[in-house]
């Protein structure tokens, strides 16, 4: 998947092309509230918060976006652009990243996806083994001015995750990758 440098921030063709659809469709007001509004649009059915803490939601679908990222959203059109690319590429990462840690034979307690005041943004997970039933929380920062993709950083992660695993000290404990 060949990604496209928007703004400064790497996102893929695809996200890129629905975000350029998605505000060409729509006759963004310049404010922050309506931005707010279009984007949590997005993200129905998912947890929703400007709370841009890690591990505060339940659930497999959160997003946190700080409201400065609304607010330079509605004063910059580019900002628009690479913002809802990666907002599209988020929702797809976070149900591979799901989909991954299942196929592990982990269960998912909580799954979340942080847009900083900076536009910077992280995942981060709860997960349980089912052979110590520990829970096990993870933190990754994704860099938006590098071209990996959010695949290819997901897979170092549980490459991380699974070196991690393997560690004696690591078993029966919770800790962030």
């Amino acid at each position: 998947m060949d990604g496209i440098n928007v703004n400064g921030s790497w996102v893929s063709q695809e996200s890129y092309h629905k975000a350029v659809a998605l505000t060409a469709n729509r006759q963004e007001n310049a404010n922050a509230r309506s931005v707010a509004n279009s984007v949590w649009q997005m993200f129905a059915g998912w947890g929703q918060s400007t709370d841009t803490k890690p591990f505060l939601a339940s659930g497999v679908h959160n997003v946190s976006i700080h409201p400065q990222v609304f607010r330079d959203m509605a004063n910059d059109p580019e900002k628009m652009i690479e913002m809802k690319a990666r907002f599209l590429d988020t929702i797809k990462f976070q149900q591979w990243g799901a989909d991954q840690i299942r196929a592990r034979g982990d269960t998912v307690i909580a799954m979340g996806t942080i847009f900083s005041a900076d536009g910077s943004s992280s995942s981060w997970t709860i997960a349980r083994t089912p052979d110590t039933r520990a829970q096990r929380r993870s933190l990754i920062e994704i860099p938006k001015n590098e071209k990996p993709t959010w695949v290819e950083l997901m897979r170092r992660h549980m490459e991380q995750m699974r070196e991690l695993k393997a560690a004696p000290a690591a078993r029966g404990k919770s800790w962030t990758a």
